[in-house]
């Protein structure tokens, strides 16, 4: 191995330029080069696809969002109220097509009484 103080002013220059050194720098330069194409698309292409509105040269999106409920810490009164209405909106959606049945058999029967 040669001391430093014995290396010629140039050494560096010898060894970074040498031909293998070189063809090393050269392939890792294609290959970057090439692998730099592969992780550089910014746009994804399986978007959604939504309905827009133009109003103005502005694009303004429609979406339908989901519902939700956000409720805090109710006082206790009140949350038992809520909870009750919550209850009587559940059975009326339940029982409704039922009603709304039982009042045109309703309106059957009356008519035949009517005619009897």
């Amino acid at each position: 191995m040669l001391q430093c103080d014995k290396l010629p002013a140039n050494h560096w220059h010898n060894y970074w330029f040498s031909s293998d050194i070189i063809m090393k720098q050269i392939v890792i330069s294609i290959l970057l080069f090439l692998f730099s194409f592969t992780f550089s698309f910014s746009q994804d292409l399986h978007g959604t696809i939504v309905r827009a509105r133009i109003v103005d040269n502005d694009t303004i999106l429609i979406i339908d969002l989901p519902e939700f409920c956000l409720i805090s810490k109710l006082p206790r009164k009140l949350r038992i109220e809520m909870k009750k209405h919550s209850k009587l909106v559940y059975n009326v959606k339940k029982v409704y097509p039922y009603a709304k049945l039982a009042g045109l058999k309703l309106s059957e029967y009356e008519d035949v009484l009517k005619n009897a």
